[in-house]
């Protein structure tokens, strides 16, 4: 947001935003109007630095860091809803997302969501329904004694805030 957008309600600035179009599902053209997009709020980030130990933000800085903030949350949205459509999509996917993280430099935040680091191996089944092969996960055998040997972890201490 830039200086000019301080101290202007939130409403008025989303008003002035390009409008994101796409296809709609079924069809149905173009969508068009103005798009609410997210906002960080100061006592949102007042209760984040103070539970992060920082006790002296002075409210301009607090400002100053929900404007950046949600500036970059709305270029991030926007960017992943554009390369939702030029992948045809209708909806917005996580590869999506972490391209546009990396479009505004923060490859440090993605991958998004729960990754494998190895696959799990997969076993063809041939000549099913119609003679079309179909692949599923392989079976894995697990040794239960191994396991009743080895006790699990001991769990952390519980978190808590201050």
């Amino acid at each position: 947001v830039h200086r000019e957008n301080r101290g202007r309600d939130a409403i008025e600035i989303v008003q002035e935003l390009p409008v994101m179009a796409g296809p709609q599902p079924g069809g149905q053209g173009v969508r068009s109007g103005p798009v609410i997009l997210p906002r960080i709020e100061p006592d949102f980030v007042r209760h984040i630095a103070e539970s992060m130990g920082l006790t002296n933000l002075t409210i301009n800085g607090n400002i100053y860091i929900c404007e950046q903030v949600s500036h970059l949350l709305k270029r991030v949205v926007h960017n992943a809803h554009k390369f939702s459509i030029h992948g045809r999509r209708s909806k917005v996917v996580g590869a999506d997302v972490e391209a546009a993280l990396k479009l505004a430099g923060l490859e440090d935040l993605t991958p998004l969501g729960h990754t494998l680091p190895n696959p799990p191996p997969m076993v063809q089944v041939p000549n099913v329904f119609g003679g079309e092969d179909l692949f599923v996960p392989d079976d894995i055998e697990i040794d239960l004694a191994e396991l009743r040997e080895h006790p699990p972890q001991a769990l952390p201490a519980a978190p808590y805030l201050r």
